[in-house]
């Protein structure tokens, strides 16, 4: 009868061992999907973000390009007006003399 208290104890272990190794199992399995998802989350935010900045770098004036000033602005006109404006040698002079 001892015997049989023995063997049943036994079992009983080897069940509960099977019963861990197999969530064990399924544990890793969902890992392994999880770190594949993470993987491609990721890849697909990197792509995203490289499109934006090339849509930003796109959207932004070249840095070489000078910034225009009201003072380097000029009227399309006739000869004549161009004249009158371009009369006076100062910056304060250059206002079209009507």
């Amino acid at each position: 009868m001892l015997a049989d208290e023995f063997d049943a104890r036994a079992h009983e272990a080897q069940v509960e061992i099977d019963i861990k190794t197999v969530r064990a199992c399924s544990l890793q399995q969902q890992a392994t999907v999880h770190r594949g998802e993470a993987v491609t989350s990721r890849d697909q935010l990197n792509e995203l973000r490289d499109s934006a900045d090339k849509l930003t770098a796109a959207a932004q004036p070249p840095r070489s390009a000078p910034a225009l000033s009201v003072t380097d602005w000029q009227p399309t006109a006739s000869p004549r007006t161009a004249r009158l404006w371009n009369r006076g040698t100062r910056a304060s002079d250059r206002s079209p003399h009507w």
